[in-house]
């Protein structure tokens, strides 16, 4: 007999799969998704290969995870599961993934194939991670932000983050307040700088710094979920009060 708790996370794995597959939004990204592909076709550099394998998979997951709990009946919904508060976020987080990594891992096994300075399997362990933490983080900023924005939000921290904190740091170089932040928020948020250096062989902090991110973006939808929005608006007031 199988459990309850197993089959609610199949139920909501699925379900998340299906808000993934039925919006036009990643269908638009899977279009550019296309267009990066063969611009990395053209390039003879495994490591740019590689590098535009994760582009993809990153920014299909940041559009894919913004339908997960968008306002309306996919957060209702979320809302009416009896259930421990991670299983839907979890679930749809993990449904997301079903949608998305497939299609990234395709891309790279046509990309890389067995060449290529990282290695197919590699390319496919930092990009399953990465998607993970970036899939939570998006998800998780949904209910507040609504669906467009948080798609936003992720998507220029995907296309922008690629930059490593040091040339951040040489850019900002006049104003050293602001140098000062963004550089310390370039080394604590989950971009994908940290992907690519952990691709590349970097310290352990990487991968251990993105599941953080992963588990706190679960926390965080949970958190959203289980309480209503009329409770959530009080408790806001009230810390700021």
């Amino acid at each position: 007999m199988r459990s309850p708790l197993l089959q609610g996370l199949k139920a909501e794995a699925v379900l998340g799969l299906h808000l993934v597959t039925r919006h036009r939004a990643p269908r638009l990204a899977g279009v550019l998704g296309l267009a990066l592909l063969a611009a990395a076709a053209v390039s003879q550099s495994g490591d740019a290969r590689g590098r535009s394998v994760l582009l993809i998979g990153s920014t299909l997951a940041a559009v894919g995870a913004s339908r997960l709990l968008a306002p309306g009946p996919a957060l209702a919904a979320a809302r009416m599961v009896a259930a421990p508060w991670w299983v839907v976020p979890t679930g749809r987080m993990v449904g997301a993934l079903c949608a998305v990594l497939p299609v990234a891992l395709g891309v790279a096994a046509l990309n890389l194939g067995s060449q290529g300075e990282f290695g197919l399997w590699r390319v496919a362990w930092v990009t399953c991670g990465y998607a993970a933490a970036l899939t939570a983080c998006t998800m998780a900023l949904v209910p507040s932000l609504g669906a467009s924005a948080a798609a936003t939000v992720a998507f220029l921290a995907v296309w922008l983050g690629c930059v490593p904190p040091p040339a951040v740091s040489g850019v900002l170089g006049p104003w050293p307040l602001l140098q000062h932040c963004a550089v310390w928020a370039w080394n604590l948020l989950p971009l994908p700088w940290r992907a690519l250096r952990w691709l590349s062989g970097g310290p352990a902090a990487d991968p251990l710094l993105l599941m953080a991110w992963t588990v706190a973006g679960v926390a965080l939808a949970g958190w959203q979920i289980s309480i209503p929005p009329g409770e959530r608006i009080s408790a806001r007031r009230a810390v700021w009060a």
